[in-house]
């Protein structure tokens, strides 16, 4: 039987950690894998530039502690989309994508989650969209050329907001190497119901390599504590059970809203474990 793997999202730890205190505390937590967080912040955007001797420190605490980076939240592109009409800001979030490529080839990680933004500050438009499609593609096969797999998160703003949309997108760009990393919470969010975010899961279950799991309220796509939300979580793995979904499940939280986010981590684990083992039931 497939023992499926559950990683903690790096923002659930406090941002001043050392990484490699983040993998040792991850794995006394009982997560199996650690997922990455490339935000708009210049300090975590300065680690996809790491030189030589740092990328051997990473890897040694992976080693050293047992924890696998196996994922990357790649939001940082929100202050530079690759669609966006400014050449600067497009160049900015291609260049941010490519580096984020070549140190997960550097440390092992498998797969980039980028934001479906074509715009995100600014006037989103035909062209916009249109540059996001031709820039992703670039990128896809710069991914490909390091076997880094680009897997898109349905996000809050309609070029995305359903997975149905992110299929119409790989079939754009066309390669193996573009996939989809869906986040359970962000399809609830828009109000269509957890029936409806499970069968989005089906609609694209040839396509799925990782989700994101969160509870969520509609209208918010992040904060809301496990247990506080709406999010049907049986239902939800019972959806990944019937369509064979096997890829690793990242629990995405964010530490400043907890008192203890260690614990809040360690039970946020327990929660979603005794969910998923009632899924099957």
């Amino acid at each position: 039987m497939i023992q499926h793997k559950f990683g903690l999202y790096e923002k659930a730890l406090p941002r001043d950690l050392a990484l490699s205190e983040k993998l040792r505390i991850a794995k006394d937590l009982g997560f199996d894998y650690f997922e990455l967080s490339t935000d708009e912040s210049e300090e975590f955007q300065a680690r996809v530039t790491s030189d030589k001797s740092e990328i051997i420190e990473i890897r040694k605490a992976i080693e050293a502690y047992d924890m696998p980076i196996m994922t990357m939240c790649l939001s940082g592109t929100r202050n530079c989309p690759i669609g966006s009409e400014n050449p600067e800001l497009a160049t900015k979030g291609m260049k941010l994508t490519r580096d984020a490529i070549h140190f997960s080839a550097e440390i092992g990680l498998r797969i980039i989650q980028p934001m479906a933004y074509d715009e995100y500050y600014n006037t989103r438009n035909e062209k916009t969209y249109a540059l996001f499609l031709e820039n992703l593609a670039k990128l896809t096969q710069e991914a490909a050329s390091y076997g880094v797999m680009l897997a898109l998160e349905n996000v809050d703003i309609d070029t995305m907001d359903s997975l149905e949309k992110g299929l119409q997108i790989i079939e754009h760009v066309d390669s193996p190497w573009l996939q989809i990393f869906p986040d359970i919470a962000n399809l609830y969010s828009t109000g269509k119901g957890n029936t409806w975010s499970c069968d989005q899961y089906r609609l694209a279950k040839k396509h799925l390599v990782a989700t994101h799991v969160k509870d969520t309220v509609v209208g918010k796509v992040r904060d809301i504590p496990f247990g506080n939300g709406n999010v049907d979580f049986i239902k939800f793995f019972k959806t990944l059970r019937e369509i064979n979904f096997s890829g690793p499940m990242t629990l995405e939280m964010w530490a400043q809203n907890y008192e203890d986010p260690y614990k809040a981590a360690k039970d946020a684990l327990s929660f979603i474990k005794d969910k998923y083992e009632r899924s099957s039931q």
